[in-house]
């Protein structure tokens, strides 16, 4: 469904795609009143109703809810279905909540498959050792020769044991210096 094509129906689940760039602030008008503003990247949301002000703090904790929900969301009397539809169609019509799950970004996809391959990879069985022959070690973990060098940018650093020597010859780590 679109975020164009129609009302927004409680059964309906909304996505908030950026909830961690909001920023709350409390205000107080020259008249004395209390505010409650939203600051969304260059877009800010003001609720100069206190009984509002539990709907905007609420919602700014949510990754996903179903529409019907955000009625709950006050701290007295539970609001109007019609209330929260017009406020929810003006966050959505603004861009701030969207009908459409979120995509991951590049940086997520990728460390999900990286994640994914680390999962897989074979564990040897035996201790290797990385002298004298540094590059058939890479490859066997890796699939290509590399230099010792090379080992922080290709393997996570939890299944790597410790390949530095201390002056006397032993691996230096955590729980044998």
């Amino acid at each position: 469904m679109s975020e164009q094509t129609g009302p927004i129906e409680p059964h309906e689940v909304l996505y908030l795609p950026l909830r961690r760039r909001f920023t709350r602030e409390y205000t107080t008008t020259p008249e004395g009143n209390e505010e409650l503003h939203l600051l969304f990247g260059v877009k800010e949301i003001s609720f100069d109703e206190p009984d509002l002000f539990s709907f905007g703090e609420t919602l700014i904790k949510q990754d996903q809810f179903m529409a019907g929900s955000a009625t709950t969301w006050s701290a007295g009397e539970p609001y109007s279905w019609s209330r929260v539809k017009e406020l929810l169609e003006t966050l959505l019509a603004e861009g701030i909540l969207s009908r459409d799950a979120t995509k991951p970004s590049p940086e997520e996809e990728f460390l999900r498959r990286r994640q994914e391959v680390e999962a897989r990879r074979e564990t040897p069985s035996e201790p290797l050792r990385w002298n004298p022959d540094c590059p058939r070690v890479m490859e066997r973990l890796v699939g290509r020769p590399l230099e010792l060098g090379f080992l922080e940018a290709v393997l996570p650093v939890h299944r790597v044991a410790h390949a530095a020597l201390d002056q006397e010859g032993r691996q230096v780590g955590e729980m044998n210096v």
